[in-house]
Protein backbone atom coordinates (compact mmCIF):
# COMPACT_ATOMS: atom_id res chain seq x y z
CA UNK A 1 0.00 0.00 0.00
CA UNK A 2 0.73 3.84 -1.36
CA UNK A 3 1.53 5.42 2.55
CA UNK A 4 0.55 8.97 0.81
CA UNK A 5 -2.17 11.22 0.95
CA UNK A 6 -3.97 11.30 -2.40
CA UNK A 7 -2.17 8.46 -3.75
CA UNK A 8 -2.39 9.03 -8.18
CA UNK A 9 -2.69 6.29 -10.65
CA UNK A 10 -4.59 5.47 -14.08
CA UNK A 11 -7.20 3.18 -15.30
CA UNK A 12 -5.15 0.42 -17.01
CA UNK A 13 -4.72 0.96 -20.64
CA UNK A 14 -2.13 3.69 -22.43
CA UNK A 15 -1.72 4.22 -26.28
CA UNK A 16 0.04 2.49 -28.30
CA UNK A 17 2.79 3.67 -30.85
CA UNK A 18 1.95 3.82 -34.47
CA UNK A 19 5.00 1.33 -34.58
CA UNK A 20 3.67 -1.32 -32.03
CA UNK A 21 -0.10 -0.70 -34.56
CA UNK A 22 1.78 -1.85 -37.29
CA UNK A 23 3.25 -4.49 -35.95
CA UNK A 24 0.39 -6.11 -34.39
CA UNK A 25 -1.61 -5.82 -38.05
CA UNK A 26 1.48 -7.81 -39.52
CA UNK A 27 1.19 -10.19 -37.41
CA UNK A 28 -2.47 -10.65 -38.03
CA UNK A 29 -1.64 -10.91 -41.50
CA UNK A 30 1.10 -13.38 -40.91
CA UNK A 31 3.79 -11.09 -42.10
CA UNK A 32 6.13 -11.21 -38.64
CA UNK A 33 6.64 -13.80 -35.92
CA UNK A 34 4.66 -13.47 -32.38
CA UNK A 35 8.26 -13.19 -30.69
CA UNK A 36 8.97 -10.00 -32.65
CA UNK A 37 5.65 -8.66 -31.57
CA UNK A 38 5.79 -9.69 -28.27
CA UNK A 39 9.43 -7.99 -28.18
CA UNK A 40 7.97 -4.48 -28.70
CA UNK A 41 5.28 -4.87 -26.14
CA UNK A 42 7.73 -5.37 -23.86
CA UNK A 43 9.77 -2.61 -25.03
CA UNK A 44 7.01 -0.13 -24.78
CA UNK A 45 5.83 -1.50 -21.58
CA UNK A 46 9.45 -0.52 -20.00
CA UNK A 47 8.87 2.72 -21.48
CA UNK A 48 5.52 3.21 -19.78
CA UNK A 49 6.72 2.25 -16.67
CA UNK A 50 9.49 4.68 -16.60
CA UNK A 51 7.51 7.26 -17.90
CA UNK A 52 4.60 6.79 -14.41
CA UNK A 53 8.10 6.48 -12.36
CA UNK A 54 9.06 9.95 -13.71
CA UNK A 55 5.99 12.02 -13.15
CA UNK A 56 5.28 10.31 -9.70
CA UNK A 57 2.48 8.36 -10.13
CA UNK A 58 1.88 6.50 -7.66
CA UNK A 59 0.04 2.91 -8.70
CA UNK A 60 1.58 1.71 -11.66
CA UNK A 61 -0.35 -0.42 -14.48
CA UNK A 62 1.56 -1.92 -17.23
CA UNK A 63 -0.57 -0.45 -20.15
CA UNK A 64 -2.21 -3.42 -21.52
CA UNK A 65 -0.05 -3.09 -24.39
CA UNK A 66 -0.34 -6.66 -25.69
CA UNK A 67 -4.30 -6.63 -25.03
CA UNK A 68 -6.16 -5.94 -28.41
CA UNK A 69 -9.17 -4.62 -25.89
CA UNK A 70 -10.37 -5.19 -22.38
CA UNK A 71 -12.97 -7.93 -23.50
CA UNK A 72 -11.68 -10.00 -26.12
CA UNK A 73 -8.11 -10.14 -24.95
CA UNK A 74 -9.76 -12.58 -22.14
CA UNK A 75 -11.84 -14.25 -24.51
CA UNK A 76 -8.95 -15.49 -26.87
CA UNK A 77 -7.26 -16.68 -23.64
CA UNK A 78 -10.51 -18.42 -21.86
CA UNK A 79 -11.43 -22.19 -23.04
CA UNK A 80 -14.96 -22.19 -24.62
CA UNK A 81 -14.88 -18.37 -25.72
CA UNK A 82 -14.14 -16.87 -29.78
CA UNK A 83 -13.97 -13.66 -31.14
CA UNK A 84 -16.07 -12.32 -33.88
CA UNK A 85 -16.47 -9.73 -36.18
CA UNK A 86 -16.14 -5.99 -35.76
CA UNK A 87 -19.03 -3.97 -33.99
CA UNK A 88 -19.15 -0.22 -32.28
CA UNK A 89 -18.05 0.47 -29.36
CA UNK A 90 -18.88 4.44 -28.86
CA UNK A 91 -17.94 7.52 -31.49
CA UNK A 92 -15.30 5.21 -34.08
CA UNK A 93 -13.97 3.08 -32.10
CA UNK A 94 -14.86 -0.80 -32.73
CA UNK A 95 -13.78 -3.67 -31.39
CA UNK A 96 -13.84 -7.69 -32.38
CA UNK A 97 -17.12 -9.30 -29.87
CA UNK A 98 -16.72 -12.15 -28.31
CA UNK A 99 -18.48 -15.29 -28.51
CA UNK A 100 -19.46 -17.01 -24.75
CA UNK A 101 -19.54 -20.55 -24.15
CA UNK A 102 -18.90 -21.21 -28.08
CA UNK A 103 -16.31 -21.52 -30.34
CA UNK A 104 -16.69 -20.40 -34.01
CA UNK A 105 -15.90 -22.98 -37.08
CA UNK A 106 -16.98 -20.79 -40.03
CA UNK A 107 -20.82 -20.33 -39.95
CA UNK A 108 -20.81 -22.34 -37.40
CA UNK A 109 -20.43 -22.23 -33.29
CA UNK A 110 -19.97 -25.63 -31.12
CA UNK A 111 -20.93 -24.95 -27.83
CA UNK A 112 -18.50 -25.19 -24.91
CA UNK A 113 -18.36 -25.00 -21.68
CA UNK A 114 -15.98 -21.69 -20.86
CA UNK A 115 -12.85 -22.88 -18.33
CA UNK A 116 -9.68 -21.38 -17.50
CA UNK A 117 -6.49 -23.27 -18.22
CA UNK A 118 -3.64 -20.99 -17.80
CA UNK A 119 -2.62 -17.59 -16.42
CA UNK A 120 -3.33 -14.70 -18.83
CA UNK A 121 -2.20 -11.83 -17.29
CA UNK A 122 0.41 -13.20 -14.56
CA UNK A 123 3.69 -13.23 -16.73
CA UNK A 124 3.02 -9.41 -18.09
CA UNK A 125 2.10 -7.93 -14.28
CA UNK A 126 5.77 -10.24 -12.88
CA UNK A 127 7.55 -8.35 -15.58
CA UNK A 128 6.02 -5.19 -14.91
CA UNK A 129 6.24 -5.51 -11.49
CA UNK A 130 9.95 -6.25 -11.63
CA UNK A 131 10.57 -3.05 -13.04
CA UNK A 132 9.35 -0.70 -10.12
CA UNK A 133 9.54 -0.75 -6.90
CA UNK A 134 6.16 1.12 -6.80
CA UNK A 135 3.11 -0.96 -6.77
CA UNK A 136 1.49 -2.13 -10.59
CA UNK A 137 -1.98 -3.26 -10.04
CA UNK A 138 -3.39 -6.14 -11.79
CA UNK A 139 -5.78 -5.67 -14.11
CA UNK A 140 -9.05 -7.96 -15.36
CA UNK A 141 -12.13 -7.81 -16.90
CA UNK A 142 -14.99 -8.83 -14.68
CA UNK A 143 -17.74 -11.47 -15.32
CA UNK A 144 -20.78 -9.70 -16.13
CA UNK A 145 -18.73 -7.21 -18.40
CA UNK A 146 -17.25 -9.75 -20.53
CA UNK A 147 -20.60 -11.08 -21.15
CA UNK A 148 -22.49 -8.11 -21.59
CA UNK A 149 -20.01 -6.91 -24.02
CA UNK A 150 -20.37 -10.38 -26.07
CA UNK A 151 -22.52 -13.01 -28.13
CA UNK A 152 -24.08 -15.59 -24.84
CA UNK A 153 -23.74 -18.77 -26.32
CA UNK A 154 -25.37 -20.20 -22.93
CA UNK A 155 -28.85 -21.02 -22.67
CA UNK A 156 -28.80 -18.57 -19.23
CA UNK A 157 -27.60 -15.55 -18.43
CA UNK A 158 -27.01 -17.06 -15.24
CA UNK A 159 -24.88 -19.94 -15.81
CA UNK A 160 -22.64 -17.70 -18.29
CA UNK A 161 -21.89 -15.72 -15.21
CA UNK A 162 -21.31 -18.39 -13.02
CA UNK A 163 -18.96 -19.67 -15.70
CA UNK A 164 -17.12 -16.84 -15.85
CA UNK A 165 -16.69 -16.18 -12.36
CA UNK A 166 -15.55 -19.61 -11.88
CA UNK A 167 -12.71 -18.96 -15.06
CA UNK A 168 -11.53 -15.12 -13.70
CA UNK A 169 -10.92 -16.41 -10.03
CA UNK A 170 -8.09 -19.01 -10.67
CA UNK A 171 -6.40 -16.08 -12.46
CA UNK A 172 -6.73 -13.77 -9.20
CA UNK A 173 -5.39 -16.23 -7.57
CA UNK A 174 -2.62 -16.81 -9.84
CA UNK A 175 -1.82 -13.36 -9.90
CA UNK A 176 -1.91 -13.34 -5.75
CA UNK A 177 0.25 -16.00 -5.84
CA UNK A 178 2.88 -13.59 -8.20
CA UNK A 179 2.84 -11.22 -5.57
CA UNK A 180 0.24 -8.77 -6.70
CA UNK A 181 -1.00 -7.04 -4.11
CA UNK A 182 -3.86 -4.53 -5.78
CA UNK A 183 -6.35 -6.08 -8.32
CA UNK A 184 -8.50 -4.10 -10.37
CA UNK A 185 -11.71 -5.76 -11.72
CA UNK A 186 -13.40 -3.75 -14.45
CA UNK A 187 -17.21 -3.94 -14.58
CA UNK A 188 -18.53 -0.99 -16.84
CA UNK A 189 -21.38 -3.58 -17.56
CA UNK A 190 -22.94 -3.06 -14.26
CA UNK A 191 -24.05 0.46 -14.50
CA UNK A 192 -25.00 -0.17 -18.16
CA UNK A 193 -27.52 -2.87 -16.95
CA UNK A 194 -28.55 -1.91 -13.31
CA UNK A 195 -31.51 -4.53 -13.35
CA UNK A 196 -28.79 -7.17 -13.72
CA UNK A 197 -26.89 -5.61 -10.39
CA UNK A 198 -27.93 -8.63 -8.29
CA UNK A 199 -26.83 -11.56 -10.72
CA UNK A 200 -23.16 -9.25 -11.38
CA UNK A 201 -22.81 -9.29 -7.43
CA UNK A 202 -23.11 -13.30 -7.53
CA UNK A 203 -20.37 -13.58 -10.01
CA UNK A 204 -18.01 -10.96 -8.19
CA UNK A 205 -18.98 -12.65 -4.76
CA UNK A 206 -17.62 -16.06 -5.89
CA UNK A 207 -14.56 -14.59 -7.30
CA UNK A 208 -13.55 -12.91 -4.13
CA UNK A 209 -15.05 -15.06 -1.41
CA UNK A 210 -12.16 -15.99 1.05
CA UNK A 211 -9.60 -14.20 -0.93
CA UNK A 212 -10.25 -10.77 1.19
CA UNK A 213 -7.29 -9.26 3.29
CA UNK A 214 -4.96 -11.27 0.45
CA UNK A 215 -4.95 -7.96 -1.89
CA UNK A 216 -6.59 -4.81 -2.24
CA UNK A 217 -9.57 -5.25 -4.67
CA UNK A 218 -10.58 -2.40 -6.73
CA UNK A 219 -13.34 -1.87 -9.64
CA UNK A 220 -13.65 0.63 -12.47
CA UNK A 221 -17.18 2.27 -13.77
CA UNK A 222 -16.68 4.81 -16.95
CA UNK A 223 -20.23 4.89 -18.01
CA UNK A 224 -23.97 4.44 -16.84
CA UNK A 225 -26.89 4.81 -14.40
CA UNK A 226 -25.27 5.72 -11.59
CA UNK A 227 -28.06 6.47 -9.87
CA UNK A 228 -29.90 3.44 -10.07
CA UNK A 229 -26.53 1.34 -8.58
CA UNK A 230 -25.89 4.09 -5.75
CA UNK A 231 -25.61 3.40 -3.05
CA UNK A 232 -26.14 -0.41 -3.39
CA UNK A 233 -23.02 -0.88 -5.09
CA UNK A 234 -21.12 -0.57 -2.26
CA UNK A 235 -22.37 -3.78 -1.02
CA UNK A 236 -19.69 -5.75 -4.01
CA UNK A 237 -16.19 -6.83 -2.38
CA UNK A 238 -14.56 -3.86 -3.63
CA UNK A 239 -12.23 -1.62 -1.13
CA UNK A 240 -11.57 1.11 -4.15
CA UNK A 241 -14.09 2.33 -6.88
CA UNK A 242 -13.02 4.23 -9.52
CA UNK A 243 -15.89 6.36 -11.08
CA UNK A 244 -15.91 8.51 -14.62
CA UNK A 245 -16.38 11.80 -12.88
CA UNK A 246 -14.99 15.11 -14.84
CA UNK A 247 -16.98 13.86 -17.58
CA UNK A 248 -20.42 14.36 -17.39
CA UNK A 249 -20.60 16.80 -14.60
CA UNK A 250 -19.26 14.49 -11.58
CA UNK A 251 -22.53 12.90 -11.81
CA UNK A 252 -21.41 10.63 -8.51
CA UNK A 253 -21.60 14.02 -6.59
CA UNK A 254 -24.95 14.17 -5.49
CA UNK A 255 -25.95 10.63 -5.13
CA UNK A 256 -23.08 10.36 -2.57
CA UNK A 257 -23.93 14.08 -0.51
CA UNK A 258 -27.46 12.02 -0.12
CA UNK A 259 -25.82 8.70 0.82
CA UNK A 260 -22.19 8.84 2.26
CA UNK A 261 -19.23 6.81 0.51
CA UNK A 262 -17.86 4.47 2.86
CA UNK A 263 -15.03 2.68 0.39
CA UNK A 264 -11.97 4.66 -0.77
CA UNK A 265 -13.36 6.61 -3.97
CA UNK A 266 -11.01 7.24 -7.05
CA UNK A 267 -12.15 9.87 -8.56
CA UNK A 268 -11.60 10.30 -12.58
CA UNK A 269 -10.09 14.04 -12.81
CA UNK A 270 -10.19 14.35 -16.78
CA UNK A 271 -12.08 13.28 -19.59
CA UNK A 272 -10.41 10.70 -22.27
CA UNK A 273 -12.58 10.86 -24.64
CA UNK A 274 -12.77 14.34 -25.88
CA UNK A 275 -11.65 14.46 -29.57
CA UNK A 276 -12.56 18.02 -29.49
CA UNK A 277 -9.82 19.29 -27.61
CA UNK A 278 -6.48 18.71 -28.84
CA UNK A 279 -5.07 20.99 -25.26
CA UNK A 280 -3.63 19.70 -22.63
CA UNK A 281 -6.03 19.22 -19.63
CA UNK A 282 -5.74 22.62 -16.90
CA UNK A 283 -4.12 22.30 -13.54
CA UNK A 284 -7.13 24.10 -11.87
CA UNK A 285 -9.88 21.77 -13.26
CA UNK A 286 -8.38 18.81 -11.68
CA UNK A 287 -7.85 20.57 -8.18
CA UNK A 288 -11.18 21.97 -8.13
CA UNK A 289 -12.61 18.52 -8.81
CA UNK A 290 -10.21 16.95 -5.91
CA UNK A 291 -11.36 19.29 -3.84
CA UNK A 292 -14.98 18.96 -4.72
CA UNK A 293 -14.47 15.16 -4.17
CA UNK A 294 -12.81 16.01 -0.76
CA UNK A 295 -16.18 17.38 0.39
CA UNK A 296 -17.66 13.89 -0.32
CA UNK A 297 -15.11 11.67 1.15
CA UNK A 298 -11.52 12.39 3.58
CA UNK A 299 -8.14 12.46 1.86
CA UNK A 300 -7.68 8.92 3.45
CA UNK A 301 -9.66 7.86 1.05
CA UNK A 302 -9.50 9.97 -2.03
CA UNK A 303 -7.33 8.68 -4.77
CA UNK A 304 -7.12 10.11 -8.51
CA UNK A 305 -7.19 8.64 -12.18
CA UNK A 306 -8.17 9.81 -15.66
CA UNK A 307 -11.69 8.96 -16.10
CA UNK A 308 -11.01 5.60 -17.96
CA UNK A 309 -8.53 3.64 -20.13
CA UNK A 310 -6.03 6.20 -22.59
CA UNK A 311 -5.63 3.46 -24.90
CA UNK A 312 -7.82 5.56 -26.95
CA UNK A 313 -5.90 8.95 -26.13
CA UNK A 314 -5.69 11.07 -29.20
CA UNK A 315 -2.10 10.96 -29.09
CA UNK A 316 0.80 9.60 -26.67
CA UNK A 317 2.24 13.53 -26.37
CA UNK A 318 -1.13 14.00 -24.99
CA UNK A 319 -1.51 11.95 -22.49
CA UNK A 320 1.51 12.05 -21.15
CA UNK A 321 1.02 16.03 -20.57
CA UNK A 322 -2.15 14.94 -19.11
CA UNK A 323 -0.89 12.48 -16.56
CA UNK A 324 1.62 15.35 -15.52
CA UNK A 325 -0.70 17.64 -15.46
CA UNK A 326 -2.73 15.92 -13.20
CA UNK A 327 -0.17 14.21 -10.55
CA UNK A 328 1.05 18.17 -10.27
CA UNK A 329 -2.49 19.55 -9.41
CA UNK A 330 -2.59 16.45 -6.63
CA UNK A 331 0.41 17.20 -4.77
CA UNK A 332 -0.37 20.71 -4.90
CA UNK A 333 -3.46 20.06 -2.97
CA UNK A 334 -1.68 16.91 -0.76
CA UNK A 335 0.11 19.59 0.27
CA UNK A 336 -2.20 21.63 1.51
CA UNK A 337 -2.51 18.30 4.11
CA UNK A 338 -0.46 17.18 6.73
CA UNK A 339 1.38 13.73 5.69
CA UNK A 340 0.24 10.56 6.58
CA UNK A 341 1.77 9.53 10.43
Amino acid sequence: MVNVLLPTTTIGSFPKSKELKKLRKAYDEGKVGKEVLEAKEYEETVDWIRFQEKIGLDYLVDGELYRGDMIAYFAENLQGCDVSGLVRSFENFYYRRPVIGGKLQGTNITREKVRWTQPITVDRWRFAQSLTTRPVKAILTGPYTMLHWSYNMYNSKEQALEDLAKAIRPEVLALINAGAKNIQIDEPGISDVPQDFLLAKKAIDHIIRGLEGQATFETHFCFGHYNQIYPRVLDLPFQVYSFETANRGFPMYPLIKKSPFTKTLCLGTFDVHDETNPRPIKKEDVKALILRGLELVPPERLRTAPDCGLKTARSIELTRENLRIMVEATREVRDSYKPLS
